[in-house]
């Protein structure tokens, strides 16, 4: 055993230094620390200013454990401001659980392993919880895919360009007005404008091919054709002045007249007389006329009527 005296050493009379051991002795000769080469050390502080080497590992408490192999593990809670450099890469082998109200990643790109990412995900999910939830890319217009509960769909605040096909097991809506269903049928509440249409039309129903019948009863007062109609079925009475609106130029139109009581009938302008003579009209009752006209002109210079006359057929 080997006796020290450590006069420049404050508090301390003696180092005794065995083998394995260096036992540190005050003033009155009681022990103060024994450090033990092959054992543990406990000491209430210690300050290391210089490098220095632990061979077995390192325990803070009963909460973190520095190993000599360099893993670290903490039962508490580890706070630090940055991880790493920016060309650093961080690896996390396991599970990662990030908790709080809002995760920020500034990268470039992001990339995803997994084959299904879910999205409000929840313990206890709900319509509540689904209702809103989906993806927003931001822009001068956000652009936002979320599920709407109402509709039960998912609703795209944008158009969609397709380039290949789209198949639809449901069917497709446009709107309210149109509806494509599974077998192949097309509904439509509105007007359908094509450019030509293909197949004899022996399935059609419920749609009129013809000429369509305008009725009006008219006494003493102006009869206005409307010539969205080709025939017209007037029944009239008193001073009856003919006149008309709308019309297609080459449309042809045909007028009968009946006369209930004595009826005089007069034209407007728009009708134009073979040699500017117009025909009289049968005034008495029960009489029966027709007048046939063709549509020579419609717009701002005025509607021109080329017309003829076939009267009295009682």
């Amino acid at each position: 055993m080997t006796v020290v005296q450590p006069n420049s050493i404050s508090g301390i009379t003696s180092l005794t230094c065995t083998s394995d051991s260096l036992a540190i002795h005050n003033s009155s000769g009681a022990l103060i620390q024994n450090l033990v080469s092959g054992g543990i050390t406990t000491a209430t502080a210690l300050s290391i200013s210089g490098v220095s080497t632990l061979t077995g590992g390192v325990n803070v408490g009963t909460a973190a454990t520095i190993s000599a192999n360099g893993n670290a593990t903490f039962s508490g809670i580890v706070t630090v401001s940055t991880i790493g450099n920016a060309t650093d890469t961080l690896t996390i082998p396991g599970n990662l659980t990030v908790q709080g109200t809002r995760t920020i990643i500034n990268t470039d790109e992001l990339n995803v392993n997994d084959k299904l990412v879910g999205i409000a995900s929840t313990a206890t999910p709900s319509t509540l919880s689904q209702d809103g939830a989906g993806i927003i890319i931001y822009g001068k217009h956000n652009v936002d895919l979320k599920y709407e509960v109402s509709k039960a769909a998912i609703g795209v605040n944008t158009a969609f360009c397709v380039a290949g096909f789209v198949t639809a097991f449901g069917g497709v809506r446009v709107g309210s007005a149109i509806t494509l269903h599974t077998n192949g049928n097309l509904g439509i509440t509105g007007v359908m404008t094509a450019s030509s249409y293909v197949g004899d039309g022996s399935g059609l129903s419920g749609i009129s091919v013809g000429l369509e019948t305008a009725s009006q009863t008219v006494t003493n007062s102006i009869c206005t054709l409307n010539l969205s109609k080709q025939d017209h079925h007037l029944i009239l009475a008193g001073i009856t002045t003919l006149s008309c609106q709308n019309g297609t130029a080459g449309d042809s139109h045909t007028v009968r007249i009946v006369n209930s009581g004595i009826t005089t009938v007069l034209f407007d302008n728009y009708f134009l007389w073979p040699s500017g003579g117009v025909p009289s009209i049968p005034t008495t009752s029960g009489a029966i006329s027709l007048i046939s006209f063709t549509v020579h002109n419609v717009g701002a210079a005025g509607t021109q009527l080329l017309a003829g006359a076939a009267v009295d057929f009682s």
